[in-house]
């Protein structure tokens, strides 16, 4: 029996009533005994003595489409390179160098945001508008998209 995405067999569906008629309130719930009830541990000693035709079956291996079934929790090391750089684009102007020494392969991930924090610094820094003008030229060649222009201009506007 399936409820609410649960397979439920009659062993464990006949404690779980059982429990739920001794409650008279709503406000008699207790969760944690929910949780613990003690005809739910027989239930599951039971469950695990039942065939194995009641699991469900496999999808085929050798189907291309099928993704491989994984064997352990995802972890940041089985992130791709460009999910990592995608990553660093949220991550704050000031905290860029800090994720980039995480390990080698975020710190070659994130080549094109350590740039823009370099010009970020040196934006931060500028005392002259003949200091203004190159790293604005710098800046104009270097990064190709006009979206990783907006920080270190805007260190710019705030120096000025």
């Amino acid at each position: 029996m399936c409820i609410w995405g649960l397979h439920l067999n009659a062993c464990t569906l006949a404690a779980a009533l059982s429990f739920y008629r001794g409650l008279t309130l709503t406000m008699d719930f207790d969760l944690n005994t929910a949780l613990n009830y003690p005809a739910s541990y027989l239930c599951a000693g039971q469950a695990g003595q039942q065939p194995a035709a009641s699991t469900p079956p496999q999808p085929p291996s050798d189907n291309p489409l099928t993704p491989p079934l994984p064997t352990r929790p995802t972890t940041y090391d089985d992130l791709p390179s460009e999910l990592i750089a995608r990553i660093g684009d949220y991550v704050p102007i000031q905290d860029v160098m800090p994720f980039a020494t995480v390990d080698r392969r975020t710190y070659h991930a994130m080549q094109t945001r350590r740039l823009v924090h370099r010009y970020w610094q040196r934006a931060n820094q500028a005392v002259s508008l003949a200091s203004v003008n190159q790293l604005l030229n710098e800046i104009g060649g270097a990064l190709s998209n006009p979206a990783q222009h907006v920080e270190p201009i805007d260190a710019l506007s705030q120096c000025l």
